[in-house]
């Protein structure tokens, strides 16, 4: 990830934290087309990074349309077949709100599901929000989505908070007595996460922050062995995280590693870290190979509607989306509409993705409440018995 991208990253949020702050809570809607689905066609609109250096990413796409191209073969929605339009917006922001204006305006999308990032989701949600065009599963945990709730903005994922909480929770229940260190992005990501360590883990000993352009981690390491810290925690994106673990056998230093999701999603990251095993990570989805009945689902219907892709973390994004967005529309009754869908949505109760239990209200949209923590296990991931904490309640 790029220092332009991040710091484009840093403004949009920005830009999204001020709007929210100051709306006010009576928004005058500017309604867009496309409110009622007329035809025997339900369109549903994506953004995804599927060039350049984050493309990996955009592999959500594929897990959408496997949904929705499995609910299509079972007779689809009321009769009407889903459809979707995804389109490359190169994660970048700008690019992002001008093709979400012609997903909305030229398309006349139904609804957005599964739009990939933080920034671009930033870029685009005032807009939508105020158009009355409902977006479902962005793939993001920024509170500055949920808090406070926009009517139209549907997260999915838990908070990064919850990633933090969940991560604080494990280390001070498996390792007390060991000094815990902190490595941290120092910006709207990191910070979030750090904060959610902060409230569960006890004590953090020593806390390093670090600017997006870092690139070399030797002295952050160094301090962290000097100061006798046995278990280091990762606020970090996964390059940086690729980054920090790979040196730390350089320095003949072995502590407890422990990532948060945001770190270890990639399929490739075994060969990445070659001493990733040991190693534990934050997660709210199945480990991949799992044979838990979601994941099982997923990836028999990935082999049959996407079968030049893998069942991966990524896909699984734009599944988990779907999941969420063809619920809502299965629950309409009578005539498909944006205000019918809305409330569909608001009355989400314990809907069991392949993310975790869901549940919103109208008041409250903060997505799945629970996240859990996987251990590296040779070449893959398991998950850890009894690691699940719940975000939302603090248990």
């Amino acid at each position: 990830m790029s220092v332009v991208f991040r710091a484009r990253a840093v403004a949009a949020l920005f830009v999204l934290a001020l709007f929210v702050a100051e709306m006010p809570k009576s928004v005058a809607q500017t309604e867009a087309p496309g409110s009622m689905v007329t035809g025997d066609t339900i369109v549903i609109g994506q953004y995804a990074d599927q060039s350049g250096p984050n493309a990996p990413v955009g592999a959500s796409k594929y897990g959408l349309d496997a949904y929705f191209s499995m609910v299509n073969h079972q007779g689809g929605i009321a009769g009407k077949k889903l459809k979707l339009i995804s389109y490359d917006d190169s994660y970048k922001p700008a690019e992002t709100l001008a093709l979400v204006k012609k997903l909305v305006y030229d398309d006349q999308v139904f609804a957005i599901a599964g739009g990939v990032g933080s920034p671009t989701t930033a870029a685009v949600t005032p807009m939508l929000n105020s158009a009355g065009v409902p977006l479902i599963g962005m793939t993001s945990g920024s509170p500055i989505f949920s808090e406070p709730t926009l009517k139209y903005i549907f997260p999915v994922w838990p908070l990064y908070t919850t990633d933090g909480k969940t991560m604080g929770a494990f280390v001070h229940k498996n390792f007390a007595g060991k000094k815990v260190g902190v490595i941290y992005q120092d910006d709207a990501f990191g910070k979030p996460v750090l904060a959610g360590i902060t409230q569960t883990v006890g004590t953090i000993d020593v806390s390093i922050p670090y600017v997006p352009s870092q690139v070399d981690f030797s002295q952050a390491i160094a301090k962290l062995k000097a100061s006798d810290v046995g278990v280091v925690i990762l606020a970090t994106l996964a390059t940086t995280a690729a980054q920090i673990l790979n040196e730390m056998p350089k320095l003949a230093y072995a502590p407890v590693r422990v990532m948060t999701a945001s770190a270890c999603g990639y399929a490739s990251i075994f060969t990445t870290i070659p001493s990733l095993n040991g190693a534990y990570c934050a997660a709210f989805l199945p480990p991949p190979g799992s044979a838990g009945p979601q994941w099982t689902q997923f990836s028999k219907a990935m082999a049959t509607y996407e079968p030049e892709r893998k069942p991966e973390i990524y896909s699984a994004w734009g599944w988990l989306a779907a999941e969420v967005t063809v619920s809502a529309l299965k629950r309409i009754k009578g005539p498909i509409t944006r205000d019918a869908f809305v409330k569909a949505l608001d009355e989400t109760k314990n809907l069991q993705t392949l993310g975790g239990d869901l549940s919103y209200t109208p008041d409250d949209h903060k997505g799945i409440c629970c996240m859990f923590m996987w251990q590296a296990t040779g070449d893959h991931w398991s998950a850890v018995p009894g690691s699940t904490f719940n975000g939302l309640s603090g248990t």
